[in-house]
């Protein structure tokens, strides 16, 4: 991970309680008034995720939103994701 971007790191599996359209309507948001910065969204969402919040996460990217979806991840790569992201979001 580039070191000049403030990465924001959101790990949770899908359930409806963890209001990932939420999250991502904020994002939207909170990308488009820190539009001169480099700030990334970076989620752990598995293929197995609703269709619907999957295909959100795709347009927003397509529309030069940063997120970055791993997927499912190991215990050590969340580690890692801890360590080199700068602000970590609870749902």
């Amino acid at each position: 991970l580039e070191e000049n971007y403030k990465n924001y790191l959101y790990v949770s599996d899908f359930s409806p309680q963890k209001n990932h359209v939420r999250l991502l309507k904020a994002w939207e948001n909170f990308s488009l008034l820190n539009s001169n910065k480099k700030v990334t969204l970076h989620l752990t969402l598995p293929d197995t995720s609703p269709k619907h919040i999957l295909k959100m996460i795709a347009n927003l990217q397509n529309l030069g939103h940063n997120i970055i979806n791993h997927k499912r991840c190991s215990i050590d790569e969340i580690r890692n994701l801890y360590k080199t992201c700068n602000y970590l979001i609870f749902p």
